[in-house]
């Protein structure tokens, strides 16, 4: 039993680096890992429907483990570290999460839900950590570990901007009154991005906040 379980492992080279990673192929009791040059995303909608799939990135790595055509468990890590998903994620109309950034800290994963509608994961390279799910985000600045979003607060009665830091998860929480009326939240901003210590957000109706981060 253990010698078939060894014939199970494989060692995965990133980057032609002298850098060997022992993982257990044998994920969820089925599949075989990969690293593949191309983005998951791209392999998706090139019509790879591997039961993994993988991709290489910078400093790291990221799996897709599939449970049947409809969702699927993250596996990501480093040459020390592999962590696990929590949370099964759901394959949508427009496929699968996508990586739009990574560094040192965390890969960070979007993909849109629906009209003004995204969700945005956070993982963390650090051992045995968790994902974090953010939505309706509108803006993130990975080299200060900030992500901010929106979401209903008071009961449902108000609308509140929340700047994160997700390494650290303290928070700066802005209440919005009468914004948009009527309109989906986040089609009421014209403009939005990080700028020094600021969160600049320019609201339709000639409304503009200027969010001190210092705190974070």
């Amino acid at each position: 039993m253990k010698k078939e379980r060894k014939s199970k492992m494989k060692v995965i080279k990133i980057n032609n680096n002298i850098i060997i990673l022992f993982v257990v192929l044998f994920i969820f009791n089925k599949g075989q890992a990969q690293i593949n040059n191309l983005p998951i995303q791209e392999q998706w909608e090139i019509g790879i429907k591997d039961t993994i799939l993988s991709e290489q990135l910078s400093n790291a790595f990221i799996i897709y483990n599939f449970i049947g055509d409809s969702t699927y468990r993250i596996i990501w890590g480093n040459e020390d570290v592999i962590n696990y998903s929590n949370k099964k994620f759901n394959v949508l109309g427009n496929g699968v999460l996508k990586v739009i950034a990574n560094d040192t800290n965390i890969i960070l994963l979007e993909q849109g839900c629906g009209t003004s509608c995204n969700f945005y994961v956070v993982l963390p390279i650090k051992s045995q950590m968790k994902e974090t799910l953010y939505n309706n985000v509108i803006a993130y600045d990975i080299k200060k570990n900030l992500i901010a979003y929106i979401y209903y607060c008071d009961n449902y009665q108000n609308i509140c901007v929340r700047i994160e830091n997700y390494i650290t998860k303290t928070h700066i929480d802005i209440y919005e009154k009468n914004i948009c009326e009527n309109v989906v939240e986040m089609s009421c901003i014209k403009d939005v991005y990080f700028e020094d210590d600021y969160l600049m957000i320019i609201w339709e109706f000639n409304k503009t906040d200027k969010i001190n981060l210092k705190s974070l």
